[in-house]
């Protein structure tokens, strides 16, 4: 009988997640007359889904003509065997006459699945097939390539976030009913992000949520080849380790062997890293080995951000097969060890400058050397120096960097100067100037003070380096400044360039010259010298754009901003810091991101735009907190308030202003003393209730205190000034008219105008032209004893029970707001204030918290309450305020 089906294809029931843009690039390969397509990738990854899928959606291009098949080699285990499953399928009498059929078939896509066991000796069999007949496409599955002329390589990336979330929902789902109140997309996008978006590890972590929730799963995937496996009689895709182990019978046994030692390095490492760790360790040549590694998937080569190379990459479920290997190989710690000298050499080459991309190497490199320091502190302490600098370059945490300096310090201190003490002094020095560095963001300005000026001695005494001693007078000049002092500071800052006249010639010193005139700029801007400023910083920035150096750039375009923000439309800052956030971004420098932020903050207030100026103070704040960036989060904090206090939310300033100033107290800084004062005697007398004229007379002459203590800065004593005049006229202390009072004070602002003094102005002209008031319908409006709320829009207020999980929740979302601005609570934080001593089954509890959660969004918080970084927020550009009478 003949036959009339023109297809073998049956894809499979479950359904299709993503993959639009590979099945669209997939089709235009095949437009513009590819021949052979194949599709690359490691085990698990969806290639033979992606071909099936593929195939399916082209059976009607193909109906006409010879049809769509698809071919499983997985079985076949030679090429006589391969060509008689493809023979068998075609309906062709046997291996010999493949060829004949082929042509027979006319226009067709034949689909050939898993033939990467076979790949090396099918090449020359496959390319005959092609050149005998020109109308056949073809679509292969493989882990590596086939390797002849004409083939096409498509790699397979892991799915996209969204869609790897969407199959794992999709796939528990079948397994056991998943309300939509019990999905926390959050908790989701972490469990996938732990398995690299891979297909088949989403498929065997849904598999386990017949028994675990979504937190117990993202709890066990620190140990991911224990729980990403399937239970019962072992499949080919059974496990996730499985699947990599059938990658690696495909290397040699020195190239598994370079795989397992390989898992050393941490993500992000280059062929110098990894000729520097196993070079002398293994018995191939470590280029060849780790190109072998990327033909078989084991191994991602991408360009690297940082530096115009490669850089490779396991994903981590791979990694952790390789792991588990390299248990076995009798020389990892030797291994282990030369990573961590590598490292600190890499850090020690003053040709090469340590990036981001390295920061996971480092930290490895910097535990493994401290915990061989324990057994041998003489042999490792100069490493742990050099990789403490290392750390700080690559952009580490304050706190660990400060940790990493003191632990280095303490191995330089009990190793002396026992041989070339000009060097070891430079050493000494470079530390002390680190922990400095990490003391002055964690708002430890007087022991940052002393490591500076014990580096400034270091340096002078080793002689060697004028850079460094060029940045120790630079960094203590900075804290001039940060304390007030501009005219101290820009002393410093000029002495610190005196003495780079000295230093080479070179990057280094291009690069700290222009630190310094950053830092002088900063100076003048703040005594009002912005023409001069504004030289001074585009100097610095052309610098930084030559060296390619994101932080200073970032920096410098911040700096640039601020001037534009006194001297000009805020849209002229605004773009200055649009720009200086996209570097900030791209070089992945984060307390910069934060600080940018909070200048967009300010635009936004400028421009009065409220709502935008409060999302972005309380973005940035939340960022620099979570480096541990204290001075500047608390700046943050204090433009928050500022916000806060011009939408009428004078109870939530307040609130603000007094964790700015728990954040700010160690810094002993003047000027934000000064503002925090000043705007908290402002939004005080601005409350109106009783005991606030006093407190505002109290925060009055505090602002002025401390603006005493700042002589210098003409912009913070206009401003301190006008919240002087606004004060003293709510409170009936000044007997001039609103028309002497205004003119007064827009002249005191106009000749020393920024943002800081802008904001004190718009205060008083809202006062004195009685517009201030905001009514309720505009803020989220909250009884004292949480008995309702009327959130924004709503008429009628929604009651909240007595007792109810409900106020608990609300009262820790309220609490939150105030104490870490732009924070969430995680799911499990609201469980613990709705039931705070209930014992409750994971299950149960995470369903009463979603149940709650959507409560409180359908009783009117839906636009207020918010997902904010893997848990729930209320939008800090809410205002609230709160009632202490009957709704």
């Amino acid at each position: 009988m003949a036959r009339t089906t023109k297809t073998n294809l049956v894809e499979p029931a479950s359904t299709f997640v993503g993959r639009d843009d590979e099945l669209e690039a997939l089709g235009a390969l095949f437009e513009s007359h590819a021949r052979w397509v194949t599709l690359l990738g490691p085990g698990g990854i969806g290639k033979t889904r992606l071909a099936q899928r593929f195939a399916a959606e082209q059976q009607a291009s193909y109906r006409r003509a010879g049809g769509v098949w698809f071919v499983d080699l997985t079985s076949a285990d030679s090429v006589a065997a391969a060509a008689a499953v493809v023979a068998r399928v075609l309906r062709a009498t046997g291996p010999a006459t493949v060829d004949e059929r082929l042509a027979r078939l006319g226009r067709v896509l034949i689909v050939l699945d898993n033939l990467e066991h076979l790949a090396e000796a099918l090449a020359g069999p496959l390319q005959a097939w092609v050149r005998a007949a020109p109308s056949v496409r073809w679509l292969a599955t493989s882990r590596r390539p086939i390797g002849f002329e004409g083939e096409h390589v498509f790699t397979i990336s892991p799915l996209a976030r969204d869609h790897a979330v969407a199959l794992l929902l999709g796939r528990a789902r079948l397994i056991r009913p998943i309300a939509e109140a019990q999905v926390d997309l959050a908790l989701l996008g972490e469990v996938v992000d732990a398995i690299d978006c891979m297909p088949l590890a989403i498929e065997l972590a849904a598999s386990r949520t017949h028994a675990l929730s979504f937190q117990d799963l993202r709890a066990r995937l620190d140990d991911p080849l224990k729980i990403l496996r399937r239970r019962g009689p072992s499949l080919r895709h059974g496990s996730v380790e499985r699947a990599v182990l059938d990658s690696v019978t495909l290397l040699s046994a020195a190239e598994r062997r370079v795989f397992a030692l390989a898992s050393v390095l941490r993500n992000g490492f280059t062929l110098e890293d990894a000729e520097a760790t196993l070079v002398g360790r293994v018995d191939i040549d470590v280029f060849e080995a780790l190109e072998s590694l990327v033909r078989t998937s084991l191994l991602r080569a991408q360009p690297g951000a940082a530096r115009a190379v490669i850089r490779y990459s396991f994903f981590e479920t791979i990694r952790e097969v390789a792991s588990t290997l390299a248990l076995d190989e009798p020389d990892v710690a030797d291994v282990q060890a030369a990573h961590a000298r590598a490292f600190a050499a890499r850090a020690r080459d003053a040709t090469a400058r340590v990036a981001a991309e390295d920061l996971e190497n480092l930290e490895a490199a910097f535990g493994r050397a401290r915990d061989l320091s324990t057994a041998a502190p003489d042999a490792w302490a100069i490493d742990l120096a050099w990789l403490a600098i290392g750390l700080e370059e690559a952009g580490s945490a304050a706190a660990t960097c400060g940790a990493a300096f003191e632990r280095a310090w303490a191995g330089l201190s009990s190793l002396g100067d026992r041989s070339h003490p000009a060097e070891r002094l430079a050493l000494r020095g470079r530390v002390r100037l680190g922990r400095g560095r990490a003391r002055r963001a964690l708002g430890e300005l007087a022991d940052a003070r002393a490591d500076f000026d014990a580096a400034h001695g270091l340096f002078q005494q080793a002689a060697s380096d004028p850079a460094a001693t060029a940045a120790a007078l630079a960094h203590l000049g900075e804290l001039d400044d940060v304390q007030g002092d501009t005219a101290a500071a820009r002393r410093g800052f000029e002495a610190a360039l005196k003495v780079l006249q000295g230093a080479p010639r070179g990057a280094t010193r291009d690069r700290q010259e222009a630190d310094v005139r950053r830092m002088l700029g900063h100076a003048l801007r703040r005594e009002g010298e912005l023409a001069a400023a504004r030289r001074t910083l585009r100097a610095a920035a052309e610098a930084y754009r030559r060296l390619d150096d994101a932080q200073g750039l970032s920096q410098a375009l911040y700096e640039l901003g601020v001037v534009d923000l006194f001297d000009g439309p805020p849209a002229a800052a605004m773009k200055t810091f649009d720009e200086g956030l996209e570097v900030a971004r791209e070089g992945d420098v984060r307390f910069m991101e934060g600080t940018l932020l909070n200048a967009r903050g300010c635009c936004f207030q400028d421009q009065g735009d409220l709502p935008a100026a409060l999302e972005s103070h309380a973005r940035a704040a939340q960022i620099l907190g979570a480096i541990g960036h204290r001075y500047r989060e608390a700046s943050a904090l204090y433009y928050l308030a500022t916000a806060h206090t011009e939408s009428g939310a004078f109870d939530d300033a307040l609130a603000v202003l007094a964790h700015a100033r728990r954040r700010i107290e160690p810094v002993r800084s003047p000027r934000y003393a000064a503002l925090m004062a000043a705007c908290a005697a402002s939004a005080h007398v601005l409350r109106g209730d009783e005991g606030d004229s006093d407190a505002a007379r109290d925060e009055l002459s505090r602002a002025h205190e401390a603006r005493a203590r700042v002589p210098g800065e003409p912009a913070l004593q206009a401003g301190v000034y006008v919240h002087d005049r606004l004060v003293r006229r709510a409170l009936g202390d000044d007997a001039c008219s609103d028309s002497e009072v205004l003119a007064d004070a827009k002249a005191r602002v106009e000749a020393n105008s920024n943002d800081d003094s802008r904001f004190a102005l718009r205060l008083l002209r809202q006062v004195l032209r009685g517009r201030f008031a905001q009514s309720d319908e505009a803020v989220l409006l909250v009884h004292d004893g949480l008995d309702w709320f009327r959130a924004p829009g709503m008429q009628d207020p929604a009651r909240l029970p007595a007792r109810s999980p409900l106020r608990r929740i609300l009262s820790a979302f309220l609490t939150r707001r105030v104490d870490a601005p732009g924070d969430a609570l995680s799911i499990d934080e609201v469980i613990a204030a709705g039931w705070p001593e209930e014992k409750i089954g994971a299950e149960a509890a995470l369903n009463r918290a979603y149940v709650a959660l959507a409560t409180l969004r359908k009783k009117g918080l839906r636009g207020v309450l918010v997902r904010v970084d893997g848990g729930w927020a209320l939008s800090p550009a809410t205002a609230v305020r709160w009632a202490g009478t009957a709704a």
